[in-house]
């Protein structure tokens, strides 16, 4: 099993807003997982390559917005570290980064 951590994170302009008013969403292969803004969203996985991204729910919606996917290679032997952020305005596209180990 390979480590994953995500921590869904808002631009500074929208995150009153959207921290208000908006859940974030963890997708994992096509899978939602419910996450935090002031948490990481942490989980094991099968090693390999998988289709992963993060967005919102508005509360008292049924879907996701500002998702953008990316496929990332998980392996065995360490944990991978992603960062999702939005763009400036609320419906911005999430996009995931890998967090460099130090």
């Amino acid at each position: 099993m390979a480590s994953l951590k995500i921590m869904v994170r808002s631009h500074w302009l929208s995150s009153m807003f959207l921290r208000v008013f908006a859940r974030p969403i963890v997708h994992i292969d096509g899978t939602e997982y419910l996450a935090n803004w002031d948490a990481p969203w942490t989980g094991n996985v099968e090693a390999g390559d998988h289709i992963l991204g993060a967005g919102i729910r508005y509360r008292g919606t049924s879907g996701v917005l500002g998702v953008s996917l990316r496929t990332v290679t998980l392996s065995n032997d360490r944990e991978t570290v992603l960062s999702a952020r939005n763009g400036v305005l609320n419906h911005s596209p999430f996009h995931l980064e890998e967090v460099p180990r130090n």
